[in-house]
């Protein structure tokens, strides 16, 4: 990975790794000594947290279609500045309201961390399509839900494994079956900029990777 990439890589994955230990993996450190010096039992604290988990969740679409209006620098920059509040409010906690409060407001912040503007296709090809596909593969996107139209996209990512090696009951070719199951391999297709049209979780697609020589 060149430089250029390397140092934006490091400081959005170190930023990212503080911001979800100061918040979603915060009671499973703390819970204990946070009980203590409120005097509250630890069920306490942890009943506080889903208080955020439930302010995050109704908040999300929310954040959703603000990030759609007014990008995500703009909200997310926002929302960073409310989970500092929340933090200093938290470390100013003297009781069990002060906490329910404070995880409150920690919770306005906490949306932000899970929202993503990042719009792909999962296509599962099978098996012995997916042998000369590589990330960065120009591929067309049809959408079922928008006839006539097509989206210009590109392949982000290859599977770790076939769709039914992650079944309940997955199915072995090498068990003694007369007949081969052809498999499949889930390919995440990245739109090319923001979609058009919006994108539904779970609409219908077609998908044509090219392979440019």
């Amino acid at each position: 990975m060149a430089n250029a990439k390397l140092a934006p890589v490091i400081a959005l994955g170190s930023a990212q790794t503080l911001a979800w230990g100061s918040s979603y993996y915060l009671p499973a450190v703390l819970a204990t000594p946070i009980a203590r010096d409120l005097a509250v039992a630890p069920a306490t604290v942890f009943a506080a947290f889903s208080v955020a988990l439930l302010v995050s969740a109704a908040l999300g679409p929310h954040a959703g279609r603000a990030i759609d209006r007014w990008g995500g620098r703009f909200v997310l920059a926002g929302t960073n500045l409310v989970f500092a509040a929340g933090l200093a409010a938290l470390s100013f906690a003297h009781g069990p309201w002060s906490l329910f409060l404070a995880w409150a407001v920690l919770g306005v912040g906490m949306l932000s961390l899970v929202h993503d503007t990042h719009a792909w296709v999962e296509a599962n090809f099978k098996e012995k399509d997916v042998g000369r596909m590589v990330p960065g593969q120009r591929a067309e996107i049809e959408i079922d839900a928008y006839p006539g139209t097509s989206f210009k996209g590109h392949v982000e990512s290859l599977g770790a494994g076939t769709g039914s090696e992650f079944a309940i009951i997955p199915s072995q070719n090498a068990n003694g079956n007369w007949v081969k199951v052809t498999q499949r391999v889930p390919v995440r297709i990245a739109f090319d900029g923001k979609p058009s049209r919006p994108m539904i979780a779970g609409l219908s697609s077609t998908v044509t990777v090219k392979f440019d020589n």
